[in-house]
């Protein structure tokens, strides 16, 4: 398999990551905040995280558009995917972080669950963000899915203290990669052969460009001094 194919993996492990909301569903909303752009902002965010290791991506939704759960279920299902990770912001008057599985969840789910919502617990208490627990609640995507399907509630958006940390980018960065490395060690996902190489021509490419700028600046320059003797 080509570097160019890691939308495909090695391995063969698919994970579905579904920004909650989206369109015309904002999800909770505090003012001008609303869920929906919070979760599809911390979805990129795990997806990039996530690409360092050797696993496929497949995503309910990449931008702000209407996706009914229905959809979401089915894009999972189709696709094949071996997990599903949904992505929420809370309200409601409360504080913290809390995920869910339905209640008659597989054994397996419960595991990839406790790992994830360990990784996340020892993020957040740096943060002095409350543990509301490991719940069961028979939604949709958790019910209709057909692998193991977690729901991740990150913190409340009317809660001055929490929303004040889902606008910190360090944060969001930061609970991305607590969310991912979770994901992680729950379905053992090793490292991706191509991200070395991908870093690296990333920073030829950026290499490239200032030697080009650089280049452009001595030609105006030289250009700029002949005209000057004309």
């Amino acid at each position: 398999m080509s570097c160019r194919e890691k939308a495909r993996g090695v391995s063969g492990v698919r994970v579905c990551l579904d920004p909650g909301h989206g369109g015309s569903d904002p999800g909770a909303v505090y003012q001008a905040i609303k869920e929906k752009d919070l979760t599809l902002l911390l979805a990129r965010q795990v997806g990039a995280v996530l690409n360092n290791f050797d696993v496929a991506l497949v995503y309910t939704r990449q931008g702000d558009v209407t996706v009914p759960v229905e959809r979401r279920v089915a894009i999972a299902n189709e696709g094949g995917a071996d997990f599903f990770l949904s992505l929420h912001v809370n309200a409601g008057g409360g504080t913290g972080f809390e995920s869910y599985v339905a209640t008659r969840a597989f054994e397996r789910t419960l595991r990839y669950r406790e790992i994830i919502h360990r990784e996340i617990v020892a993020f957040l208490v740096g943060y002095h963000v409350p543990d509301r627990g490991m719940k069961t609640r028979d939604l949709y995507v958790l019910k209709k899915t057909r692998m193991p399907a977690v729901l991740l509630e990150c913190l409340f958006l009317d809660n001055p203290g929490d929303r004040a940390l889902l606008l910190d980018r360090s944060f969001l960065g930061g609970l991305a990669k607590a969310i991912a490395g979770g994901v992680a060690q729950a379905l053992e996902l090793g490292s991706d052969p191509c991200a070395e190489l991908r870093t690296r021509l990333e920073q030829l490419e950026k290499e490239v460009a200032r030697y080009r700028q650089a280049l452009a600046a001595i030609r105006d320059t030289a250009a700029a001094a002949l005209r000057n003797q004309a």
